[in-house]
């Protein structure tokens, strides 16, 4: 990938897109080469700490939908908060495609309490043969290794000219791995696709609520 064609998929993914154009599916060949990118980033000992759901499925993206909801931002005039908590959903995961990355190691049970997997127990005992330590490890390492496989995901769908948008607005666990049928905890959705032309980029095609923006804190870069 050329330089110029990573600046552009840097600004194309820059903001998160809360509309999108649904007249077209989302072409496969995309989809395979997006979920590849995401699925080979580096993970530490060859363990995958995640898995992937590809969701295409109009009533399970409605489904995730409505388990977003919690959106606030002290800057929108037109925000609803009730007792702290935002009633705003999150109309990035209506987009045509959406990945959704589960922790292979935790699932929620009905009062929202976290359990260990069958997994976890395996691959427990799999790094304990190997004399590492392994219950640090997997407790602590599966919001890295989705991070990582997350920016891969979007950096590819932005050289592939897509506008992307992360979620991670969402505190039913439960209600989610009904809404997928997957019996695992939800760590990061990311809606992509074609944003819808007629609407500036942060508006909820829904309810024409129009999302908050803010200035992006620059990194701080440290030379040693």
């Amino acid at each position: 990938m050329l330089e110029q064609d990573l600046k552009r998929a840097e600004k194309i993914t820059r903001h998160t897109q809360r509309n999108w154009e649904e007249s077209v599916p989302f072409p496969q060949p995309h989809t395979d080469k997006i979920v590849k990118f995401a699925s080979e980033s580096p993970s530490k000992n060859g363990l995958q700490y995640y898995d992937l759901a590809v969701v295409t499925d109009d009533s399970v993206k409605r489904a995730l939908y409505d388990c977003t909801l919690g959106y606030t931002h002290n800057n929108s005039a037109n925000v609803s908060i009730d007792n702290g908590r935002g009633l705003e959903k999150n109309s990035q995961v209506l987009a045509p495609l959406v990945l959704v990355w589960l922790n292979k190691y935790k699932k929620p049970d009905q009062s929202d309490d976290m359990v260990w997997t069958d997994a976890y127990h395996e691959d427990f005992e799999l790094l304990e043969r190997k004399g590492v330590d392994s219950s640090g490890q997997l407790k602590e390492f599966t919001s890295m290794h989705v991070g990582i496989s997350s920016a891969y995901a979007n950096l590819m769908a932005g050289a592939l000219g897509y506008k992307t948008g992360f979620c991670r607005c969402f505190t039913n666990y439960y209600k989610l791995t009904h809404a997928l049928g997957i019996d695992q905890k939800v760590e990061l959705m990311l809606g992509i696709g074609e944003g819808n032309e007629v609407l500036k980029h942060n508006v909820n095609p829904d309810t024409n609520f129009e999302y908050g923006s803010v200035i992006k804190e620059p990194v701080k870069i440290i030379k040693i």
